[in-house]
């Protein structure tokens, strides 16, 4: 349908949220929830892999925390067995 409408000289205004559609478009119109938009012309490769590289970081940020927690455990296990070696000497170690 935008391939037709674009052959025909047709200017399309849609409302999507969907990236698989942005092909199709030349310009965005982004609101900011504050009163404000902004209006540029769409370059959806870029726009793509921005939001793909940004996804990617989401992931890796929610993450963190289970990294965090496997980091204590694994500090407390080899705590708990250097305590044994040392005869119960506890050492700690950052």
């Amino acid at each position: 349908m935008y391939t037709h409408c674009m052959e025909l000289g047709i200017s399309l205004l849609t409302v999507s949220h969907r990236p698989s559609l942005w092909q199709y478009h030349n310009f965005i119109l982004q609101y900011d929830g504050q009163g404000g938009y902004v209006f540029t012309k769409l370059d959806a490769e870029r726009r793509l892999a921005l939001q793909e590289e940004r996804q990617v970081l989401e992931h890796k940020l929610a993450e963190i925390p289970k990294i965090e927690q496997r980091l204590e455990d694994l500090r407390n296990l080899i705590n708990e067995r250097d305590v044994g070696k040392t005869g119960g000497e506890e050492i700690v170690k950052a």
